[in-house]
């Protein structure tokens, strides 16, 4: 990571954060010598920002520290700026990761683009939660003709024909032979 991005997270650390205190500007003494250091400073390429750092008003608004804001929240707000100045020292057109820069960066072209995301899928979990339960030690998960998971309990076979409450298609087995399209979930 270049020094700057360090020195950057360093100032938002030591000064910017003290900004949670409705006083703190007024007891920040050196502040005028920092920022003409920082301005002289020929191995500085973002002095805007250093400037925005020093006085609390990067963009956009999560980027600031709000005054009197609790330690949750502060310690949130530290770790954007954190991702912000770390994804920052990237390149758009160097990494794989030009989609997410610029997201982060309000880019016009990526708030036009479909961006897929994975569903969060619980089943995994409960699958154990069920397994360990009390009277479902032989829980066993089937899916139905439409891939949707669906549990057995005690002997983990099925005796009865039920309807998929997702999508109604026909779940479970007579004779202890599934119907057709059902699958044990093995996995």
């Amino acid at each position: 990571m270049p020094v700057e991005t360090y020195l950057k997270l360093a100032i938002h650390r030591e000064i910017t954060c003290s900004y949670v205190r409705q006083s703190a500007r007024e007891h920040m003494h050196g502040l005028k010598e920092l920022r003409d250091y920082l301005e002289a400073a020929i191995f500085l390429q973002d002095k805007d920002q250093l400037d925005k750092l020093l006085d609390n008003e990067l963009q956009h608004e999560f980027l600031k520290i709000t005054p009197g804001s609790d330690i949750a929240h502060q310690g949130l707000q530290c770790l954007l700026v954190h991702f912000y100045f770390v994804m920052n020292t990237f390149k758009i057109g160097s990494t794989l990761l030009d989609a997410l820069i610029m997201l982060m960066n309000g880019n016009n072209y990526i708030q036009k683009m479909f961006l897929p995301t994975m569903p969060q899928d619980d089943w995994e979990d409960i699958k154990a939660v069920m397994r360990n339960a009390s009277g479902t030690e032989n829980a066993r998960f089937y899916r139905c003709p439409n891939g949707h998971l669906y549990s057995i309990g005690n002997c983990g076979r099925p005796m009865e024909i039920q309807t998929c409450p997702v999508c109604g298609e026909k779940i479970g087995e007579i004779n202890f032979k599934l119907i057709a399209g059902n699958v044990e979930d093995k996995a």
